[in-house]
């Protein structure tokens, strides 16, 4: 018998292509078969029992013998216009008058056609689908099997079904014949798989039905399930697919990231398991580690230990695709796990724990995704700066820095790339760090990242620049004389492709001036076009990036005003300032900043005549009754220099 179905189309196959006069005939053996069953339901004296198993035979051998879906399709197709699913509900009406081994035959047929999406819908029917539920009970094991083959095919992709199992009570049903399969001993040898195979379809994207299978236990179930036949491929993929399902349902999770459920499921992680078996396990694990909290439990639990003796076993077996995109998912829920801050605590320890070791080890591997992982591994743990002060001493800079020597420019691994600049970023962010990395030659690899056109990764780079040029005045000058450096961030910061990259190319030019106090840089920013974008930058949403852009002018109109007045004028400076000494909610900070830069500018007379024009004397005399200390005098200095005179 052709076993249950479950997950995968099966409509999607190549045609077969059969002589039109054998199809003839063949649809009108099948039309016979038919009327004789018809005639069977109205007690028709001429239709003896053995003539029912007769056509029952034949119209499942037609069915069945087509191996290409599409002479299946056509066969079921003409049975259903010929009016087959009206049939077999007239044949399961109570009392029905078909034998067990009949009843059998029918059910059989049932889950043939059922393979077929005309046939599911029309067989969605309250007294199919109730009668196969109660069949479920049957002492027949036969009957069972049947059963649970035609109820999965019915409910495939099917919502219509699903509701009437629904109606029915079916899960609970069904939920009840798995958990007496747990304890029989002789039954079909597919039975167990076709039950789960079962639960599957009635309970794929439907929280109804998923409610239903909760209530009743199925968590559990399952778990013993996998504890003792998780060596069946089909049975265990199942279960764990069903499992999948439920945590995506918010009760279902609730009982999955218990203590209990996932020491069960780690418990099976241990077994020796099939490579389809072992991946939808682990799939499920991705599933619920979306959770803080799970990722904490799963870190005390050892899972981490687990996967990574299960990598150690990858690598040491025969390596192929298989192997290769389990040693990928396992690295990559070694990494998901790190993205939490208590698990990543944990499982740093004081970086004597293994988990630190060896994915730190990873970054120095030949395998590309282990050297991605490792660079995640990294940039995680480097979210604490305890961690990322140890990790220098730990040479971890030095590793990641040689990896990104080998992918540099525009030809380099893009995931590559993001991971170890995310990882670079972060270790550049303690003081005690930047030097140190910028000894290690950080600074001229990163200039070689410039040529990199994909903006994630352009993200990254500049954050990391960033993060070593603060304080760091010999970083400043190196990067700000750049001229083709400079160049290409002045691109950057009028890109509208990607606004982090915009943003973070005009905080860095920023830092560039403000950490560097060089003439040659800010001449040079001025030449390339800069200016208008710290003019652009004062109106940012984020008041951060506004005092940035603030101080750069200011530092810039006390040094090169003379070189500068112009592009002040261009940009619109005055009226932009103006605009944004009128908006609420601006803090004393940013109002204290741009105040200076008034006075800055207010020098040049052509500025401060713009200034006057505007009507800022007003806003101006507002600012100099705050109750700010430090706003009113500023604000005082400014009208002073707006009512003088040259």
């Amino acid at each position: 018998m052709i076993p249950i179905v479950c997950g995968v189309s099966i409509t999607n196959c190549k045609s077969k292509t059969i002589s039109s006069s054998f199809a003839f005939i063949l649809n009108m053996d099948l039309i016979k078969h038919l009327e004789a069953l018809k005639l069977f339901v109205q007690e028709d004296p001429s239709t003896r029992e053995s003539n029912v198993d007769e056509c029952l035979d034949v119209i499942i051998q037609t069915v069945t013998s087509n191996s290409k879906e599409s002479s299946s399709r056509a066969f079921v197709e003409k049975l259903l216009y010929e009016g087959l699913a009206e049939l077999v509900i007239d044949l399961l009406k109570p009392p029905t008058k078909l034998s067990s081994t009949q009843t059998t035959k029918l059910i059989e047929l049932i889950a043939e056609v059922a393979k077929c999406e005309h046939a599911r819908k029309s067989l969605s029917d309250p007294t199919v689908v109730s009668t196969l539920l109660e069949l479920l009970s049957s002492k027949d094991n036969q009957v069972v099997l049947q059963s649970c083959r035609a109820l999965g095919n019915i409910c495939f992709d099917n919502d219509l079904a699903r509701g009437i199992v629904k109606d029915h009570k079916g899960v609970e049903k069904l939920v009840h014949l798995l958990k007496s399969l747990l304890e029989m001993k002789e039954m079909p040898h597919n039975l167990r798989a076709t039950a789960s195979g079962c639960l599957l379809n009635m309970t794929e994207t439907c929280d109804e039905t998923q409610e239903q299978a909760l209530k009743a236990g199925i968590t559990d179930v399952l778990l013993q399930y996998l504890s003792r036949y998780h060596s069946d491929e089909d049975l265990a993929s199942h279960c764990l697919l069903v499992l999948n399902c439920l945590a995506d349902y918010d009760t279902g999770r609730e009982i999955l990231v218990e203590k209990t459920s996932l020491s069960y499921l780690l418990e099976i992680l241990d077994k020796n398991l099939t490579s389809e078996v072992l991946e939808t396990l682990l799939e499920l694990f991705g599933n619920l580690l979306e959770n803080d909290n799970v990722k904490l439990q799963l870190a005390e639990l050892g899972f981490c230990q687990q996967l990574l003796a299960l990598m150690k076993k990858c690598q040491d077996g025969v390596y192929n695709e298989e192997s290769h995109n389990i040693l990928k998912t396992l690295c990559d829920l070694i990494v998901l796990i790190l993205t939490g801050d208590d698990s990543m605590e944990k499982l740093y320890g004081g970086r004597m724990s293994e988990v630190y070791k060896q994915t730190m080890n990873w970054i120095c591997s030949d395998d590309e995704n282990l050297q991605i992982g490792g660079a995640l591994a990294a940039g995680n743990f480097a979210r604490k700066d305890e961690h990322c002060i140890q990790m220098v001493k730990d040479h971890v800079p030095k590793d990641l820095i040689e990896l990104l020597k080998k992918h540099c420019g525009k030809d380099g691994d893009i995931r590559l790339q993001h991971a170890v600049l995310s990882a670079l970023k972060n270790l550049a962010i303690p003081m005690e760090n930047k030097a140190v990395l910028v000894e290690l030659g950080i600074v001229d690899h990163l200039l070689k990242m410039a040529e990199v056109e994909t903006y994630p990764v352009v993200f990254k780079l500049l954050g990391t620049l960033r993060m070593l040029v603060d304080k760091q005045e010999n970083v400043a000058n190196r990067l700000g004389v750049d001229s083709t450096f400079i160049q290409q961030l002045v691109k950057w910061g009028y890109t509208e492709d990607h606004p982090g990259v915009k943003g973070e190319a005009v905080r860095l030019l920023a830092w560039l001036v403000k950490h560097s106090r060089s003439t040659v840089v800010m001449q040079l920013i001025i030449k390339e076009g800069g200016v208008p974008q710290f003019v652009n930058m004062i109106q940012s949403e984020h008041q951060i990036m506004q005092n940035e852009a603030l101080l750069a002018l200011i530092i810039m109109a006390d040094t090169v005003l003379g070189e500068i007045t112009k592009d002040f004028q261009k940009s619109g400076l005055s009226s932009v300032v103006n605009i944004q000494l009128q908006q609420d909610g601006l803090s004393s900070e940013t109002l204290q900043n741009m105040l200076t830069l008034i006075a800055s500018v207010a020098a040049t007379e052509t500025l401060k005549l713009e200034f006057q024009e505007l009507g800022m004397k007003s806003e101006l005399s507002r600012l100099s009754e705050s109750t700010d200390k430090e706003v009113c005098e500023r604000a005082k200095v400014c009208l002073n220099l707006l009512h003088s005179t040259p």
